[in-house]
């Protein structure tokens, strides 16, 4: 009798280990709740020759602001032959936004260099903030406007010294799908 109550003395503390353990996995589902998921994809919001678009949507309309990186990268046809520039936009979406379109211009304007790509929020209009960074432009290329033949996109999240917006910060989310290339 003893033995048998000495067992349960040892295998009762174990057993209340255990059930506490399991209670614990559940409860941390309860207070982390799943990430929305950011994703990339071609879009064709109306015909148009003039311009490249393409869709950021979340997985649901996000619980709070984030802040996403997407770069850019246009093969423009100028002097002759087809040259590469860059763009890096840090883009700041508002709590409740679900879909942002991305936009870049079908012609290459050297002046403009940073003015080539623009975001437009679906829910809330214009974005609250958009930091924009070029790398690279088309040398030696004569004045006007030059065809982009392709650009190639690509989500993420930001760096540790991207430019952000000031005062804002942007909550976790997992990236999907995070790459395109769009040619005309």
């Amino acid at each position: 009798m003893t033995n048998k109550l000495s067992l349960t003395f040892i295998l009762a503390p174990l057993l209340l280990v255990f059930w506490i353990a399991g209670c614990g996995e559940e409860r941390e589902d309860i207070l982390q709740p799943a990430l929305p998921t950011i994703n990339l994809r071609a879009q064709d919001i109306y015909p148009s020759y003039r311009q490249f678009a393409y869709a950021i949507t979340a997985s649901e309309p996000l619980p709070y602001p984030i802040t996403l990186r997407v770069n850019t990268t246009a093969d423009v046809f100028a002097n002759g032959h087809s040259q590469i520039v860059r763009n890096r936009d840090i883009l700041h979406f508002k709590r409740g936004s679900q879909t942002v379109y991305g936009f870049y211009n079908g012609y290459f304007l050297q002046a403009f260099l940073n003015q080539n790509s623009f975001f437009f929020d679906k829910e809330f209009g214009t974005l609250e903030c958009v930091r924009s960074g070029a790398g690279g432009s088309v040398p030696d290329s004569p004045r006007g406007a030059h065809p982009v033949i392709q650009i190639k996109v690509m989500i993420s999240h930001p760096l540790p010294n991207d430019d952000h917006c000031v005062g804002l910060t942007g909550g976790a989310y997992d990236i999907g799908d995070s790459e395109i290339t769009l040619t005309k």
